[in-house]
């Protein structure tokens, strides 16, 4: 339902338009012909491929297009005919080619050929489409349709009750329903099960239907040989020549990416339809449409009959000059009402006005003074002020007021006209400046050489900022502002690059920017001048205005429009600009002074000698996917020189170490600015840049290459990096293993003959030296002593020996083991109150005393980390005892810590937990040991501390187990650990004493049970 209301929006806002009167607005198409490489002038049909290749179909053969260079593709190559008149590039890649005379299909670098013979209904094909299952449709101009499905062709066409045979066109839309136009039946649908006709019975207009296609609203659009027609699904709707529309062949029916429909005629152009209004446009080489397409980009490309390809960029802009409705294309200045009318001035022919799509001309006839108009101005009253060098006209309806030396303008030759925020009316001239107040109707005032203007200077530009204050910028005289009592001026001695000044403005953060004649254009924040010049990218050093739309500054220069992003680091001076010059389609070259607007809608106008230049700022340039592709390899050593065309053989002679690669890539937009960066793996690290289409290799070592490219274009989109080629080049002679084992053997000899010669020498040395080595010996054997002592200290006794004698220490596994970790509360907000050197004393006070408690009960203290401390009970000697030895000792680790909260400044909670259970125990490290264990016991027993309270002793279900005659536990329940699950979870509370006589460990050191309790 909503499709439908939206459809009947779209039909009522057509037939609303302003369709009375059309001109044929020009737009900056890029036209190729035959002198581009086409292989002809007509191009019946216009695809792309998924790597941005255009291909095209004329009448004689096939071309492919990068930009720059065109492929081309015919008989010779293997196509079944010349005459080219649909293509499709299907799902997997194939490139289908109808032609006259069957259809091609090219996939793979190879070709293969349809017609009549080998199942085709008949050989003149009019267009090729897949469907959502992938099964190929073909139309056919006099045999019907047929579909390519599975290696099968199955024929339509009225033998077996198919409605026409006279195709011109088959589509598939967006529910997968099939649509073939005809040359006399109307329209057919296929819906999968049945074929239903839509003729003029229906509402059609004709069943005479060149094409048919559907927008992104669902709504279809079908070209006739009478004109357009639009279907909702259920009725048609007429568009005929009263709504401006053309009763002409409808051949192409494109949408662009903005929503607008584009509609190519057999004889007339092409018409474009936004909405709201539908215009003609011009620009072509050539009126008769053949063929239509929507690149990737964005881009819009009509192919014609006899007038080649023409590319209309995505930010395509609209040309009205002397030969569609303006006066005269000369512009020099622009200015628009409320209600949208708009004014150009011409310099020696009056004004033109554009209302509702319609031009008529204002002058001495009219009421100006003048006919050369310098400046226009429509003030908050809906005046038209015309300047000129006469004077100045006031127009207001049908009445009209003159200005001039006569009553009161003394300065009369008039550049530039604007209303302050009070409602005065401000007039530039030569040699001065005149204030107009608009409720006494009278010029009030008038400031010259008295106010540092002299009498030679131009003002050409009034502005006025956000702070009230009036600038005015001058030709000789720089710049002077004005804040309703005094003038201050700023020429080249305080920093103006230059005194001759065309325009001032400000943008959205606050900076004035300033267009000079010959130093380019500066930003002033009030204090510092920024200067940028064509040095650093703009197209000019003479810019005539600065248009703000946005983040970026639209520059009218003498040499087109420069459109600088206003987004730059002035230090690092990183200008990013793009350009819209004469390449890009614009009229001329040369702007003009007050020849700039953004109209009420955004748009923007830009006036130059060969007419104004309309600019939707909005259409913002699309990425272009860049792909690099090599055409060329060159190789010589010297003095052969081997050609190849983008594969290079994988080895070469050491002597074929010249290299040239010749590379390119696909762009439209201005594909000649295309950068490309290179680098060649095995010699370069880095990327290098280059604009041209080739780089060379000389005198390449031996060794393994790749030859890696990428491409940025003039929007500074940067494709990925591509590898095009790899390969190696070979080792000479005497870099060869053969020779090489050969001067090894050779130098061997030498070697153990110098060796034999010096032996002797040596023999009598060393008896001299063995002397030395006994008094050392002496001394070494003093050094092993201590070191054999510092590594008691590290490690176990047991284990001492047997890395002595073995050089490691064999990993041993114990069932059973005991293992504790401690750690301290609120730890880490200790580390940042307390001082460094306090905290680390804290913490050896405590380990000490833990130290002395794990010797205590026959522990092994493994390590410490941070606040963490770690011992284990069975390890490196097993004990039978180890879990009562590890809780005894836990007992003594809290009550140790609470007795000295009683008495030191610092109070310490910590945590402690035990498991028991299995381990490997070994030593790692080379040069610095350490005893270690792994194993899950450890990991749970790190669990039972994390999971534990401070000031308990926290213990797993299975170490109660072993423990529980001996001191009394509380049961905590199943708690939840991370990685772990639900462990039962005790604390020991104490002694068991009705147990304490069998809780006595039984090693010999331990004399009495005082030294447990």
């Amino acid at each position: 339902m909503l499709k439908l209301i939206k459809h009947i929006v779209i039909i009522l806002l057509f037939f609303t338009s302003v369709f009375q009167h059309f001109y044929a607005q020009t737009l900056n198409f890029h036209n190729y012909s035959t002198n581009d490489g086409l292989p002809q002038s007509t191009i019946f049909d216009i695809v792309q491929d998924s790597l941005g290749f255009i291909w095209v179909g004329t009448e004689a053969g096939l071309g492919r297009f990068d930009g720059v260079n065109v492929k081309t593709y015919n008989l010779s190559d293997g196509l079944i005919g010349n005459n080219i008149g649909t293509m499709l590039i299907d799902r997997i890649g194939a490139l289908w080619i109808g032609t006259d005379n069957g259809i091609s299909i090219i996939f793979e670098d190879e070709i293969k050929n349809y017609n009549t013979k080998n199942g085709l209904p008949d050989d003149f094909i009019n267009s090729i489409i897949e469907d959502d299952e992938g099964a190929i449709w073909v139309a056919t101009r006099y045999g019907g349709a047929c579909r390519f499905k599975g290696g099968d062709i199955q024929i339509f066409n009225e033998k077996n009750g198919f409605p026409s045979n006279h195709l011109t066109q088959v589509f598939n839309d967006s529910n997968g329903n099939i649509w073939f136009t005809t040359a006399d039946k109307g329209i057919i649908k296929y819906n999968g099960e049945r074929f239903i006709t839509f003729s003029v019975d229906d509402g059609l207009i004709t069943n005479e239907v060149m094409t048919i296609f559907e927008d992104r609203d669902g709504l279809f659009w079908i070209g006739t040989y009478r004109g357009i027609t639009t279907f909702n699904g259920r009725s048609f709707t007429q568009f005929s020549e009263k709504e401006g529309f053309p009763q002409s062949e409808v051949n192409v029916i494109i949408q662009d990416h903005n929503g607008d429909m584009w509609f190519g005629l057999t004889t007339d152009g092409i018409y474009r339809y936004d909405g709201r209004k539908i215009s003609k446009h011009g620009g072509l080489n050539s009126n008769e449409i053949r063929s239509g397409f929507v690149d990737k980009r964005g881009d819009i490309w009509f192919g014609t009959f006899l007038g080649g390809l023409s590319r209309l960029p995505f930010e395509w802009f609209e040309i009205y000059s002397d030969y569609n409705g303006v006066s005269f294309k000369d512009i020099y200045s622009i200015s628009q009402k409320n209600n949208n009318k708009l004014y150009f001035g011409h310099w020696r022919n009056g004004v033109t006005v554009l209302e509702n799509g319609k031009f008529k001309r204002i002058t001495t006839s009219n009421g100006l003074i003048s006919n050369t108009v310098s400046s226009l101005f429509v003030d908050s009253k809906d005046n038209l002020w015309v300047g000129s060098v006469q004077g100045i006209t006031k127009l207001h309806n049908n009445s009209h007021k003159i200005f001039n030396n006569s009553n009161g303008l003394n300065y009369s030759k008039v550049f530039k006209i604007i209303e302050d925020k009070n409602g005065f009316i401000w007039i530039g001239a030569e040699g001065g400046v005149s204030k107009y107040d608009p409720f006494a109707d009278k010029i009030i005032s008038e400031f010259g050489v008295n106010y540092g203007i002299s009498r030679d200077s131009y003002v050409n530009d009034i502005f006025e900022d956000n702070n009230g204050t009036l600038w005015f910028a001058t030709h000789y005289s720089g710049l002077l502002n004005y804040n309703g009592k005094t003038f201050n001026k700023i020429d080249t001695s305080k920093g103006l690059p230059l005194n001759n000044i065309f325009f001032i403005n400000q943008d959205r953060k606050g900076y004035y920017w300033i267009g000079t004649d010959g130093k380019g254009i500066c930003r002033y924040d009030g204090k510092e001048f920024v200067t940028i010049t064509e040095s650093d990218g703009l197209s000019s050093d003479v810019a005539y205005f600065i248009v703000e739309n946005d983040d970026d500054l639209y520059i009218g220069t003498t040499n087109g429009i420069s459109i600088l992003k206003n987004t730059f680091d002035s230090e690092k001076r990183d200008f990013k600009f793009s350009y819209i010059s004469k390449n890009e389609g614009i009229p001329s070259s040369e702007l003009n002074q007050n020849a700039y607007l953004k109209d009420n809608d955004g748009s923007l106008w830009f006036g130059s000698f060969s007419g104004v230049i309309k600019i939707d700022p909005q259409k913002r340039v699309q990425k272009e996917e860049l792909s690099v592709f090599l055409s060329k390899i060159k190789v010589t050593d010297g003095i052969e020189e081997w050609v190849f065309d983008s594969i290079i053989p994988e080895n070469l002679h050491y002597e074929q170490n010249n290299i040239s690669f010749d590379f390119y890539s696909i762009s439209f937009a201005k594909p000649n600015a295309t950068i490309f960066e290179f680098m060649l793996e095995g010699v370069e690290d880095n990327w290098s840049k280059t604009t041209d289409k080739s780089i060379t290799y000389r005198a390449l070592p031996s060794g393994e290459y790749k030859f890696w490219a990428r491409a940025k274009n003039n929007f500074d989109d940067v494709a990925e990096p591509k590898l095009l080629t790899s390969f190696t080049i070979a080792s000479p002679f005497y870099r060869t293993w053969w020779f090489i084992l050969s001067a090894i053997a050779i130098f061997t000899i030498l070697i153990y003959t110098f060796y034999f010669y010096n032996t002797y020498k040596v023999k009598k040395r060393n008896e001299a030296l063995e002397t030395m080595v006994k008094d050392r010996t002496s001394e070494l054997e003093l050094e092993k002593n201590k070191s054999d002592e510092l590594l008691h200290n590290i490690l176990p006794s047991s284990l001492v020996e047997e890395l002595k004698v073995n050089g490691k220490v064999k990993p041993r596994r114990f069932n059973s083991v005991s293992i504790m970790f401690t750690d301290f509360k609120a730890f880490t907000y200790a580390t940042s109150v307390l001082p460094p050197e306090e905290l680390v004393n804290e913490l050896n006070d405590i380990f000490k005393s833990f130290d002395s408690l794990v010797g205590k009960y026959g522990l092994e203290k493994l390590k410490t980390i941070g606040d963490s401390y770690m011992a284990a009970c069975g390890i490196p000697t097993e004990m039978d005892d180890h879990a009562i030895r590890i809780a005894y000792a836990a007992l003594d680790f809290q009550n140790m810590i609470k007795a000295r909260n009683k008495t030191s400044p610092i109070k310490w909670e910590m945590r402690l937990g035990i498991h028991s259970g299995s381990v490997v125990a070994g030593v790692v490290g080379t040069k610095k040991f350490t005893y270690d264990i792994w194993g899950d016991t450890v990991n749970i027993a790190s669990r039972m501390e994390s999971s534990g309270e401070p000031g308990e002793i926290n213990i797993s279900g299975y170490t109660y187990m072993l423990i529980r005659d001996h001191f009394d536990c509380e049961y905590r329940g199943k708690v939840d650990t991370k990685g772990k699950g639900s462990i039962d979870m005790y604390f020991v509370k104490g002694v068991n004493r009705t147990q304490i006589v069998n809780s006595i460990p039984k090693v010999k050191s331990f004399k009495s049970f005082k030294q447990f309790n």
